[in-house]
């Protein structure tokens, strides 16, 4: 999120004021997800200085400084990581096809396992189904050849 947004609007009540009137959903919805509070329990349950500590100190991946700084999401670790490893995967790509166009026999080169991200592996089956089972493979139905 630009500094000069949170110097110059996030101070004290007004500041507070104009983050909810502006980005009341998303503040909302960081307070429900990231702690019990909701914007209704300002001032009771939740003070003020705590809801604005809370907002000062938001990561990048939040629903309010998203939707503030739409590129705030660049600066979490996630997101570097990815870029990293695809960097990565591309320059081992551009090692081994230089090697293999200059008459080199070089392994082929694994991506970086990515957490969270299939590597394409699974199947299903060791043949195809032959295209006049498909319908009923497709449908659910039972196949004629089954029985």
């Amino acid at each position: 999120m630009p500094q000069e947004y949170w110097c110059a609007r996030s101070g004290g009540s007004l500041g507070l004021a104009d983050i909810i009137a502006h980005h009341g959903e998303a503040l909302e919805y960081d307070l429900m997800t990231r702690t019990r509070y909701l914007l209704e329990d300002i001032g009771r349950a939740l003070p003020e200085r705590a809801l604005l500590s809370f907002v000062k100190h938001l990561p990048p991946d939040s629903a309010l400084r998203r939707e503030i700084d739409p590129d705030a999401i660049w600066q979490t670790d996630r997101y570097a990581a990815m870029l990293l490893a695809t960097i990565s995967d591309q320059l081992s790509a551009l090692n081994y096809m230089f090697s293999r166009s200059h008459g080199g026999k070089p392994k082929k080169p694994k991506p970086i396992p990515r957490p969270g991200v299939s590597d394409g592996s699974q199947h299903i089956g060791k043949d195809p189904i032959p295209i006049e089972d498909f319908d009923s493979w497709y449908y659910g139905e039972v196949s004629r050849n089954a029985e």
